[in-house]
């Protein structure tokens, strides 16, 4: 990590001399949610850096660390521990992110949330966030000696599914669209799924081959078929009325759809 983020104490005005004996009382600063975060690739999910003190924190330090094939970081929000801080330019690589913020009117106490940091899911799994370099200056001189719980705690980026009872495939959204639109569908057992579009003039205009789906409701953006409007050679298709026909095993249903440019 770079270092020169420790700056902030300039911003403070508060001498954090590390020869300075820690406080003996054990704040705590936990990653929440600790266990499970429900989510669709593509939808975003939220973790709260949160904290616990007996001391008059006035600033904080700490980075996360992530699973870059799992998770993209998207955004930051102060929390409402510091609500007053000046928040320093976020530090960013691919694997982990630093947040650094300073008070602008003295030292809080009790509990709270030191940020929130938002993140888009990039693939369903079991991923570790590790909460490390945690720096807390208090108001009085000197750093807490905070006690990090759950510092590399699992995520469960898992969709929570209900039981589909039949298979269906719903009407496409938008519609009429231009030039791209998305055609949900669920399951009640895993099959094979493939979307055929076709012409007013039944010419087969576009396969999508889905392949093989476990049993579920594919009704996100994120999970639903997509369409981006264009043939097999890769060229827009004209404005018009087209129809798909979704296949998943032995079930098929047909539904209309309309390009309007």
């Amino acid at each position: 990590m770079n270092k020169k983020i420790f700056t902030l104490t300039l911003l403070l005005g508060v001498c954090c001399v590390l020869a300075t004996s820690l406080a003996a009382t054990r704040d705590t600063v936990r990653i929440t949610p600790a266990q499970t975060t429900p989510a669709a690739v593509g939808e975003h999910v939220v973790f709260n850096v949160d904290i616990t003190s007996q001391q008059p924190i006035d600033a904080y330090q700490f980075t996360l660390a992530f699973d870059p094939t799992a998770l993209r970081y998207v955004s930051s929000t102060n929390g409402d521990y510091l609500s007053d801080a000046f928040v320093a330019p976020t530090q960013v690589n691919a694997s982990q992110v630093t947040l650094v913020a300073a008070s602008l009117s003295g030292g809080n106490t009790g509990e709270g949330s030191l940020a929130s940091l938002t993140f888009e899911v990039l693939s369903q799994q079991t991923t570790p966030l590790t909460l490390s370099e945690v720096l807390l200056p208090v108001t009085t001189g000197g750093l807490a000696e905070p006690q990090v719980i759950n510092s590399s705690t699992d995520a469960t980026l898992s969709e929570t599914r209900q039981p589909v009872q039949e298979t269906a495939v719903l009407p496409n959204y938008p519609n009429p669209f231009n030039p791209e639109t998305w055609i949900p569908y669920q399951l009640a057992a895993p099959a094979e799924v493939t979307l055929s579009i076709y012409s007013m003039q039944g010419a087969l205009v576009r396969e999508l081959a889905l392949g093989y789906q476990a049993a579920g409701a594919y009704q996100h953006r994120a999970r639903a078929a997509y369409w981006d409007g264009k043939n097999a050679l890769g060229e827009p298709v004209a404005s018009g009325v087209y129809f798909y026909t979704f296949t998943a095993g032995d079930f098929s249903a047909t539904g209309k759809m309309v390009i309007m440019k």
